[in-house]
């Protein structure tokens, strides 16, 4: 292996210091964790050589015991760094990665500031022989680059130092751990399965040999089986050009079952098909949210809502009949949390669920049984609990949960005390949850997503200025408005909790607007004299319209009403009057407030459908999008991995009370209003699309386009020309847990 301390390297216009440990793109210092340029540096040093992943892991982190995900999920983070477009890493199934680009070679010492004014020529210079000379524009390059890196690194050092620390600690913690609680001696062994960053939904066979899982790199997501010992996996031909959302394994591991991908809350069906592919089958229509199946093979359990009534139901269905049986009913306010499936025991005579909606606190798992229908709650003090799988002990459940400060870890929950031990304690997200029928091994999703706030003044792509930052931040992905022509607000991830910040366009100034108001405070749609925001929140424990000022005091609530939750606040653009989405028992109704009476009126009652997601107010006061939801929706399939089917509803304000609907493929469940209200926008992955409001036959035009990343959220300012977005991208990859017997 080269000698890193005396080289520096030179690539496609980047610049790599292997003595002062920073890589430069022209005078740009591209800011690295240090266990990721560690990587980075071990593979362009052995450029063009396969390095082992063995390798890596004892160069780069030494004596100290890490899991493969680690080294994927750096991986991932170099080429991020460097863009699709630039495949510098090839990955070398079952060997390792090989750096691919060209890399020039010189030593540092040529850099030291004591002999910059006097440098030797290159004939005077004992260069390795295998290094290529530069020419003299080249040693201007590495000479102006030094002087930047003298002037900028030590901005930076701090910062990759709380990294390495936490790094450190998030390493010993996780040794640690592992022996100790209730969980038997040994420690847990965590491996990376896949390392491409688009392995999502995996599921393990019954006996533990093959997983199953979605891979976001084909446009129509196809599904895919490895085989774990050998490491191999293929592609799942499915037909009829379906697009699988979610994937189960059958009791017996020979079929896979898979739900339509779409919104979890609306209806959509579940096939099965034979793991060697083929023609699927309908197994059942009309399923909301996830679904697991039964071990003993009998039965699938899954959700499903009346959404014209508001009420939701859990059931299980008999895969040899067809015959349906609702287990538990909720109605509005309660709802069920459908993105975590309702998971069977080993013996299959019990299920388990969570309630809750995504930003709510949930500590409590609901056990269901199957047969009188009653229901057991296991209280815990884990305050976000996420995907669920059954210990095979049937005395324990192993669950996801967020906790401050760090990812998704894993759990186990004793039944029916609810006493937790934790399972994995390091920085990762982990998502969903699949075991083997012997209980010795788990799957899961180990998922990162980076989402920060951008301004493009006059949606120029080149004019681009994050108001945000952060490799690993949450910005802006359920809330962002501009509340002024000058003034931003949008959510940020605290810990366990999400809260509402403002920000001015110039990025200088960020005040936090909501702070321990309870779990959910979103929804935001700002007066146009910029003095008050309106929200969605429950801190008084129920969903109530609520307004607070610019700086988010003076807290005062807007709407009330016995038995009732209140949603989905949307301004006119007058400021004369609010409109909100009202749920009473079996009954939705949009009502309409005057804001200098406070008087409210209903002015819609949906009898067959309901109204979803969000309200937008056309700016000509025309019209109030939303997302219409039916009881069986009748949604096209969608075209490609990254979107999802969904109908708009549109409610003339104008006073024929008429709603029509019209059908987008989309990444996100909101639209924007544009041209007046003749036009709106959606998204669909990295771009935005404009979509004619009176002629859905009209071509979609793409307005806006971000390369290589993708758009979470985004809205226009008031003049119509400036665009905020909250743009980042995401990795999901495959581990395997193996548990201590």
């Amino acid at each position: 292996m080269v000698n890193r301390i005396n080289n520096l390297y030179e690539f496609d216009g980047y610049l790599l210091n292997s003595r002062e440990k920073n890589l430069w793109r022209g005078e740009e210092l591209i800011p690295l964790p240090p266990k990721v340029l560690d990587t980075l540096l071990i593979l362009v040093e052995n450029a063009g050589r396969i390095v082992s992943k063995d390798e890596i892991l004892e160069s780069v982190w030494a004596e100290t015991f890490v899991e493969e995900s680690n080294l994927s999920q750096n991986i991932y983070s170099i080429r991020q760094v460097f863009g699709k477009e630039n495949r510098y890493i090839e990955t070398i199934p079952r060997k390792g990665y090989k750096f691919v680009a060209d890399v020039n070679i010189r030593p540092t010492d040529l850099l030291d500031d004591t002999r910059s004014n006097d440098l030797q020529s290159e004939t005077q210079t004992e260069l390795p022989l295998d290094t290529k000379i530069h020419s003299a524009d080249q040693r201007d390059i590495v000479s102006k680059n030094r002087r930047i890196l003298v002037k900028k690194a030590a901005r930076f050092a701090a910062l990759g130092m709380a990294v390495l620390v936490v790094l450190i600690v998030a390493g010993y913690s996780l040794k640690k751990v592992r022996n100790t609680g209730d969980l038997p001696s040994g420690q847990i062994v965590l491996k990376s399965l896949t390392d491409t960053g688009s392995a999502i939904s995996p599921t393990i066979s019954p006996d533990g040999r093959f997983v199953a899982y979605i891979d976001r790199r084909s446009e129509k997501g196809s599904v895919r089986l490895m085989d774990i010992e050998a490491g191999e996996d293929v592609e799942v031909n499915i037909g009829g050009g379906l697009v699988p959302g979610v994937v189960k394994f059958s009791h017996d591991g020979k079929d896979l079952f898979f739900r339509i991908r779409g919104l979890w809350r609306t209806g959509r069906t579940i096939h099965r098909v034979s793991y060697f592919g083929g023609n699927p089958t309908p197994v059942a229509k009309n399923v909301w949210g996830n679904f697991s199946v039964s071990p003993d093979g009998k039965y699938i359990a899954y959700f499903r809502e009346d959404a014209a009534s508001n009420r939701e139901t859990l059931l299980i269905q008999d895969l040899g009949t067809g015959e349906e049986k609702i287990l538990v009913e909720r109605n509005d306010p309660k709802q069920f949390f459908m993105l975590v499936a309702p998971e069977w025991s080993h013996d299959s005579k019990a299920v388990t669920f969570l309630e809750g909606t995504g930003s709510e606190s949930r500590s409590e798992i609901n056990i269901a049984d199957i047969d009188t229908g009653n229901v057991t709650t296991v209280k815990t003090e884990l305050n976000k609990l996420f995907h669920l799988a059954w210990a095979t002990d049937g005395r324990s459940i192993f669950a996801l949960s967020k906790e401050p400060e760090k990812g998704r870890q894993l759990w186990r929950v004793s039944i029916p005390s609810g006493t937790v031990t934790k399972v994995t304690n390091d920085l990762n997200m982990y998502n969903g949850l699949s075991i083997s029928a012997d209980g010795k091994h788990l799957v899961t999703e180990k998922s990162d997503t980076a989402a920060n706030v951008w301004l493009y003044r006059n949606a120029d792509i080149n004019s681009g200025k994050p108001l945000t930052s952060g490799t690993y931040g949450h910005f802006a992905m359920v809330d962002l408005d501009f509340a002024t022509e000058d003034r931003i607000v949008y959510d940020k991830r605290e810990e366990v909790e999400r809260d509402l910040w403002a920000v001015s366009i110039s990025g200088a100034s960020h005040v936090r607007l909501t702070h321990n108001n309870g779990p959910r405070n979103t929804q935001v749609t700002s007066s146009p004299d910029g003095r008050y925001i309106y929200i969605s929140s429950n801190r008084d424990g129920t969903a109530r319209i609520w307004r607070i000022g610019q700086d988010g005091t003076d807290p005062i609530q807007m709407t009330f009403g016995k038995r009732e939750s209140h949603w989905y606040p949307a301004l006119s653009h007058d400021g004369q009057n609010l409109y909100f989405l009202a749920r009473r028992g079996d009954q939705s109704e949009i009502r309409r407030m005057d804001i200098s009476t406070q008087n409210v009126k209903t002015i819609y009652k949906a009898n067959d459908f309901a109204p979803m997601h969000f309200f937008e107010i056309s700016p000509d006061g025309r019209y109030l999008a939303f997302v219409h939801r039916e009881t069986n929706a009748d949604m096209p399939d969608p075209d490609d991995i990254s979107s999802i089917p969904i109908k708009i509803g549109i409610l003339d304000l104008s006073g024929n009370d008429a709603v029509r609907t019209v059908n987008i493929v989309t990444s996100a469940a909101m639209i924007r209003f544009t041209s007046g209200g003749r036009t709106f926008d959606y998204l669909k992955g990295g771009s935005i699309v404009r979509q004619s409001t009176e002629d859905e036959n009209a071509e979609p035009q793409t307005v806006f386009s971000t390369p290589n990343e993708r758009i979470y959220n985004f809205d226009w300012s008031m003049a119509g020309t400036d665009l905020v977005v909250s743009k980042g991208g995401s990795t999901a990859d495959v581990v395997l847990i193996s548990l201590p017997q």
